[in-house]
């Protein structure tokens, strides 16, 4: 829908590898009158009249607390169950892969070593995903298991 050289990445869009802006949901696209101002670029979205509430709560950048479903060699499937003071009605499906559990020493992370089913995680959004999922990490001060 965009070049990253025209545009900044919004709502309802992604970041492909050929560095193309493309929307991840079926909708409108709008353009803002927002600058940024590290970039001087317009931002690009996507409004989908099918987004429900749920979806437009969780951005970028939000801290979520979720519970871990299930474990697997490379990521924990968790369920966002609040996002910042907000509680879903619906909890959200969300990931957090192996390389955004910590930030040191990122090759020797065993997924099992941190999270068991049932935790509750505080986890940082730090992209919309797929269609499925949106992917989390706690690879920051104050993020990770809340109990164990």
């Amino acid at each position: 829908i965009g070049s990253i050289t025209d545009y900044n990445v919004g709502d309802g869009t992604y970041l492909s590898s050929d560095g193309i802006i493309r929307a991840s949901l079926l909708g409108q696209i709008v353009i803002e009158d927002v600058v940024s101002p590290q970039t001087e670029k317009k931002q690009i979205n996507v409004i989908s009249p099918f987004t429900t509430a749920r979806q437009r709560v969780i951005n970028i950048g939000d801290i979520t607390i979720c519970r871990v479903v299930k474990i697997s060699l490379n990521q924990a499937v968790v369920e966002i169950l609040t996002v910042g003071e907000v509680d879903l009605d619906t909890p959200a499906k969300a990931v957090i892969h192996r390389e955004d559990i910590r930030l040191k020493e990122i090759d020797k992370v065993n997924v099992h070593d941190f999270f068991k089913p049932g935790n509750l995680v505080r986890a940082g959004v730090i992209s919309l995903g797929d269609n499925k999922h949106y992917f989390l990490s706690t690879a920051n001060e104050g993020l990770g298991v809340l109990d164990s």
